[in-house]
């Protein structure tokens, strides 16, 4: 049976995200914890996140013939800092990667909506991004659906929203629209001849990834609230982020705006 598993990780905690980047990395964490309970499939992730980028809604696929709740049971025990949060069984053909929207939140302590919004709302619909992503071979030419800017008070959260983004794609539009504010710039970002810098990773989480007709089981044994503050309270930022959406998690994990 071919299951997608929606996986949170605190991305600061590793050395990257692809299998063999490094002493520690995503994938080779969840292989080594699969097969430490007796599980050797392989696994396919529906993104790879920059090094200290973390999720709260990446998704894998595997392959699980026993009771899925005791397999997220067992996958969640002794974690630290990956967390498996909701599943759903799938037809052999899917593959993660396919997926038909994926959403990034950038979290910003420095400026509001009203600074940001002008800026931000340049980078919506295609545009080649080859100035604004580090290149890969990949076609730059990318759409950006939507750029949802909210404050909460004591930071404030910036989703993009969008089929596919290339690599560091967010982190250098952010880059592009601190350094705006902070020269008091209006810049044409496509037009835009300098380098740009990509923002810090750690700020930058996997929110969501989305697929037609799937709808995501969420599992909640033993508090998952609770442990999720729990795993995250190391980190400013991804601490910000779990306690608020902490509230919404069914809307996240079935796939519902």
């Amino acid at each position: 049976m071919r299951y997608f598993i929606k996986f949170g990780y605190i991305g600061t905690d590793f050395t990257g995200f692809q299998k063999g980047n490094g002493a520690r990395s995503v994938e080779d964490s969840i292989l080594a914890k699969l097969q430490s309970i007796g599980v050797t499939s392989p696994i396919s992730s529906a993104a790879r996140t920059d090094r200290e980028v973390s999720a709260i809604g990446n998704v894998f696929s595997v392959e699980y013939n026993g009771n899925i709740k005791n397999l997220m049971a067992l996958l969640n025990k002794g974690s630290a800092s990956l967390f498996y949060l909701a599943y759903s069984p799938v037809e052999s053909s899917l593959r993660p990667r396919h997926s038909s929207m994926k959403v990034y939140r950038y979290l910003c302590s420095s400026y509001s909506k009203r600074m940001l919004e002008p800026h931000l709302r340049k980078f919506t619909g295609t545009h080649d991004f080859s100035h604004f992503s580090r290149r890969d071979g990949r076609n730059p030419v990318r759409t950006i659906d939507r750029i949802d800017i909210v404050d909460y008070g004591t930071f404030t959260a910036i989703d993009f929203w969008g089929k596919s983004f290339i690599w560091q794609q967010i982190r250098r539009i952010m880059g592009f629209v601190f350094s705006q504010i902070e020269e008091e710039r209006d810049d044409d970002p496509f037009s835009y001849s300098r380098a740009v810098k990509p923002a810090p990773p750690q700020q930058l989480i996997l929110l969501d990834v989305r697929y037609p007709g799937i709808v995501f089981t969420p599992f909640r044994e033993k508090s998952l609230e609770r442990i999720l503050i729990e795993k995250t309270r190391r980190s400013f930022y991804t601490f910000l982020l779990f306690e608020h959406i902490i509230s919404s998690l069914d809307s996240i994990y079935t796939g519902k705006s």
